[in-house]
C-alpha cells in the first residue's frame, strides 16, 4: 500500500490534523510507503494560491508514476486543482487501486456549483471512497456515485497526547461549563453575539477575538491542537455555526453541517467531552447511536436542558474518546474495503 501524503512543511492552525492522523494511524498499522509531497502554507493566501499550480503539478506527476495493480491511499485537502488539472488527475486515478479519504466537499460547503462539479468528477474517479456519514454517502449517491464505492467513516480520529495536568472538575448542573474550540470569527461564529445564557458558562478557544464577550462568555486563548485533553476541562462541547437560532438558508458554514462531521466533534471527544450539537446536522445522528450529547434546535434550548443524564453521557464519551484516540475509526472503515477486496 502506497500512501500519497501532503506534508505541510509550514502548519497554520489545525487545519491539517486530520489528513496527518489519517497518515499517521496508517503508518503505525499497515506496511505502507509513502510518497511525500511537501507544500508550504502561510497566512498569506495570495502567496498560497500562486504555490498551489507547481504543488499540483507535482503531486499528479507523481501519483502517475505509481503501479497501476499498488494499492494507494489519498486524501483530499484544501488545495483545488487550477486549470487542466483536474482531467488529468482523474485520468490518472482511473488506472489506480485507489482509496479515497473526503475531508471537505468545498463546493458543497461554499455553495459553488461549478467547484461541486470538479469535485464530484474527481471523488469519482477512485475505486473506494470514505465518507464522513451516512448523510453525505447518500448526498454522493444523488450525484451519481456507485453506492457500492462507498463507505461510511462515522467520526474521524484524533490523535492527542496523554494528559500531563489532572483537573478535579465537579458537574454542577446550575452552573453548566461548556466550551467552543474554533474559529472566532464572527461570519462563522455569530451565535456568540446573540446567545443570552443564563444557566451555564461559554468559554471559547481559538482565533478572532482577544476578549470575554460578557460575564458568562469568556475568552480562554489559543491551544495546541495535540494537548486537548489538557486545555478542554468543561463539562461539554458546543458544536455551532451561524446564527444561535435554527436558520441555516443564508450560512454556508452552518448549511454545510447538515452534510460534514465537523472536526470539533473529534477533539471534543478525544477530551473525554459530551458534545451539544444541532438537531438537523449529520452528526446528530452519531451523537444519538452513541449516546455522547443532547441534540437541541436552537441554542436558547442550552438553558432548557435536563442534565439528569450527565453522567451516562460522560460514561459514554469516556469509551468514544478511547477509541478516537486510538485510530479506531480510521482503521475500522478501512479493514472493510481491504476484506471485500480480499486484501
Amino acid at each position: 500500500m502506497i500512501i500519497l501524503h501532503t506534508n505541510f512543511t509550514t502548519k497554520v492552525g489545525a487545519g491539517t490534523k486530520a489528513p496527518e492522523d489519517i497518515y499517521n494511524i496508517l503508518k503505525r498499522n499497515f506496511d505502507c510507503k509513502t510518497i511525500e509531497i511537501r507544500m508550504k502554507v502561510t497566512e498569506n493566501k495570495i502567496l498560497n494560491n500562486i504555490r498551489k499550480i507547481p504543488f499540483c503539478i507535482k503531486k499528479i506527476y507523481k501519483l502517475a508514476a505509481i503501479k497501476n495493480d499498488e494499492w494507494v491511499v489519498l486524501q483530499s485537502n484544501y488545495f483545488d486543482y487550477p486549470f487542466i488539472l483536474p482531467r488529468l488527475m482523474r485520468k490518472i486515478l482511473m488506472k489506480k487501486n485507489s482509496i479515497y479519504y473526503i475531508h471537505d466537499i468545498n463546493g458543497l460547503r461554499y455553495n459553488d456549483k461549478a467547484k461541486l462539479k470538479q469535485e464530484i468528477s474527481l471523488i469519482d474517479s477512485n475505486n473506494y471512497i470514505i465518507v464522513h456519514n451516512n448523510t453525505m454517502k447518500k448526498y454522493l449517491i444523488e450525484q451519481g456515485i456507485n453506492n457500492k464505492k462507498i463507505f461510511v467513516l462515522e467520526c474521524f480520529d484524533y490523535l492527542c497526547d496523554k494528559i500531563t495536568k489532572e483537573v478535579n472538575h465537579e458537574f454542577d448542573k446550575d452552573n453548566v461549563q461548556i466550551c467552543y474550540a474554533g474559529n472566532l470569527l464572527k461570519d462563522k461564529s455569530e451565535f456568540i453575539y446573540e446567545i443570552d445564557n443564563k444557566n451555564y458558562t461559554l468559554n471559547l478557544f481559538g482565533k478572532g477575538i482577544k476578549n470575554d464577550i460578557n460575564k458568562k462568555i469568556h475568552y480562554k486563548g489559543v491551544y495546541e491542537a495535540d494537548k486537548v485533553r489538557d486545555y478542554l476541562h468543561d463539562d461539554l462541547g458546543l458544536i455551532w455555526d451561524g446564527h444561535a437560532d435554527d436558520s441555516y438558508e443564508y450560512n454556508n458554514y452552518k448549511n454545510y453541517t447538515r452534510y460534514n462531521n465537523p472536526h470539533k466533534l473529534s477533539c471534543y471527544l478525544a477530551a473525554d467531552l459530551p458534545v451539544i450539537v444541532w438537531s438537523k446536522s449529520a452528526i446528530s445522528d452519531f451523537v444519538k447511536k452513541n449516546n455522547v450529547g443532547y441534540i437541541i434546535d436552537e441554542l436558547h434550548d442550552i438553558d432548557n436542558i435536563d442534565f439528569s443524564d450527565y453522567n451516562e453521557k460522560k460514561k459514554n464519551a469516556l469509551i468514544i474518546g478511547e477509541r478516537i484516540r486510538n485510530g479506531y475509526y480510521t482503521l475500522n472503515v478501512l479493514n472493510k474495503i481491504l476484506d471485500k477486496k480480499g486484501r
